[in-house]
């Protein structure tokens, strides 16, 4: 709590002895000791002892700090989450759904499977997202504060009751933190994705059906494998 000093000590002297009666304070009421302040904000050592103070301007009292204990800069608790860094990596193994472009067959060197060409829609079961982080900081000044003045006869005055010790100011700031990866940022889906799939594995030596894979469908692995061109392995049908 701010305090005010309203009237300096008074000395009246005698012709016998001289008598010195009580400066008065100004408090929340009649207090006559001030209490230490507890201030936030870029406040430096007088700074804090001119808020305890504040004494009125014809009272003639100054402060000075002593015993100043300065912590510097240190975090203020763990370092706090900003903004997102790019988009989310995709991890695990997808499933997709598969569009393979009409004419896009081809076959993947002497194999007698056929791959084609198109995009695809797939959903990773997790995914990876980096973002930046700040740190909060802060910086606390303690200080004792000496109180005084010196009065008409040339004697250094120094009220007991507002000398004081624990004042204190705390200031706030942020840096930059190191940037955070969330491995466990959900599933997400990757739309319009360019693929080379294979789509129909050839019946085997003995014979038998075009298997589909990859959604296509595998009642057009026939006239695929025939618009892929190329010679199909010998022992592996059909033939083109």
């Amino acid at each position: 709590m701010k305090r005010a000093m309203l009237a300096a000590t008074a000395v009246l002297t005698s012709a016998l002895s001289p008598v010195f009666v009580a400066p008065a304070y100004a408090d929340d009421g009649d207090d006559t000791v001030l209490t230490s302040v507890s201030l936030t904000g870029d406040y430096d050592a007088q700074a804090i002892c001119d808020e305890a103070l504040r004494p009125a301007a014809a009272s003639g009292f100054q402060t000075e700090p002593t015993d100043v204990q300065d912590s510097g800069w240190i975090n203020d608790g763990a370092p706090v989450r900003d903004q997102n860094v790019g988009d989310p990596v995709a991890t695990g193994t997808p499933t997709g759904s598969f569009f393979i472009a009409d004419g896009s067959y081809y076959r993947n060197g002497g194999s007698p499977n056929v791959w084609g060409h198109g995009q695809a829609t797939l959903t990773y079961p997790n995914s990876t997202q980096e973002y930046t982080t700040v740190q909060n900081t802060k910086r606390t000044i303690t200080v004792s504060c000496h109180v005084w003045k010196i009065n008409g006869g040339g004697h250094l005055v120094e009220p007991a009751g507002l000398q004081t010790v624990g004042n204190t100011a705390v200031d706030h700031d942020q840096t930059a933190g190191p940037n955070g990866f969330d491995t466990n940022n959900g599933p997400i889906t990757l739309y319009g994705q360019e693929v080379n799939a294979l789509i129909c594995i050839s019946p085997g030596k003995k014979g038998g059906v075009w298997t589909g894979k990859n959604g296509f469908d595998p009642s057009k692995c026939a006239a695929a494998s025939t618009a892929a061109g190329g010679t199909i392995p010998s022992g592996n049908v059909p033939q083109i």
